[in-house]
């Protein structure tokens, strides 16, 4: 049942978000749709291997199988969807590395970032521009 009333939200969003017309709104709702993309993401366990009995039904427990067509849309929605653009190809990471020490008390993630010759100039540069206007 859960999977069932998942899956009619999902398409009750999606006919909602098509009336959306103001831009900030717009920009509102694809934030929102993301978040909750995680959400079911994580929820769902998307990449568990699971034997195809775990969607059957199950007679002891009295749990019918799963609706296929509600498996569908809710592990679609739980998708990256094809060609949407990653927001994490504009971010602004010399603006975060002069904003934030992210290495700092982080020891080990200072270890593993120095595996990125080009992460690690640009973190290096900004801490030597923290410290020249010190």
């Amino acid at each position: 049942m859960v999977w069932l009333t998942a899956a009619r939200h999902i398409e009750t969003y999606k006919v909602l978000k098509k009336g959306v017309t103001e831009p900030s709104h717009k920009v509102l709702c694809e934030d929102h749709e993301e978040y909750w993309r995680h959400r079911v993401y994580l929820a769902i366990d998307m990449y568990a291997l699971r034997q195809p009995g775990w969607y059957d039904e199950n007679h002891a427990e009295h749990k019918p199988g799963l609706s296929p067509p509600s498996l569908l849309i809710v592990y679609g929605f739980g998708s990256w969807p094809e060609g949407k653009d990653d927001p994490i190809d504009r971010a602004d990471l010399a603006g975060i590395a002069a904003s934030h020490d992210v290495r700092k008390g982080n020891h080990g993630l200072k270890i593993y970032l120095e595996k990125f010759q080009s992460i690690n100039t640009m973190l290096d540069n900004a801490d030597d521009h923290r410290r020249e206007g010190m």
